[in-house]
């Protein structure tokens, strides 16, 4: 019943869930980031815990360290649930010409103005070779800064876009509150349309 706002009764799928959960050992993980995963309507009357990861022992035997979070709604109506396990290697990345750069605006000058830049002596073959080379770091470097920036403003995004869900769990949105989430998912679907380009 403390799943779902308002509940204030036991109803048969309630229990019935419950007891197939039971039956087949499953484990519910701890969440974090909230305490529930659907709102329903513009004011959010009716919220409730409807997303969750649930596995058996001999999975999580395999799986350390699990934990799952609800991460901030942005066009949907239910929040997406992330499951995380342990901790992640990264491996260095061959270099590759990513297609989001071309979506910055600015870019193409940007490139012009290195290459322009760029002063290398000697027969023509050889100063192209070292002028890609010396391209070819300047945008690994601008890439890295620019991502980070990007990421940095996305996370900042998405803390703001919790706290607005976290309110909503207490009570309805002011008018000034709605139109600071409605800003914030504008601006997050600039960025994940980048991040899209980039997967890609």
């Amino acid at each position: 019943m403390e799943e779902r706002r308002g509940c204030t009764r036991v109803t048969n799928i309630m229990t019935d869930f419950s007891k197939w959960i039971e039956d087949l050992e499953l484990h519910d993980p701890e969440q974090f980031g909230g305490k529930y995963t659907w709102f329903r309507g513009s004011y959010h009357r009716s919220v409730a815990r409807l997303d969750r990861f649930l596995y058996s022992m001999e999975w999580e035997e395999c799986f350390k360290n699990i934990k799952q979070s609800i991460l901030p709604r942005t066009v949907s109506d239910h929040s997406p649930v992330l499951l995380e396990r342990g901790n992640w290697e990264h491996r260095q990345s061959y270099f590759k010409f990513e297609n989001w750069w071309l979506k910055v605006d600015g870019f193409k000058e940007l490139v012009q103005g290195w290459w322009s830049g760029f002063v290398v002596e000697g027969c023509p073959d050889y100063r192209l070779s070292n002028k890609l080379k010396m391209l070819k770091q300047k945008l690994k470097e601008w890439s890295k800064q620019t991502f980070n920036e990007r990421t940095r403003r996305k996370n900042s995004l998405l803390e703001e876009l919790s706290e607005l869900d976290k309110i909503q769990e207490e009570r309805e949105l002011f008018e000034d509150e709605v139109l600071i989430r409605a800003t914030i998912l504008v601006e997050l679907e600039v960025l994940a349309k980048q991040e899209e380009a980039s997967w890609r």
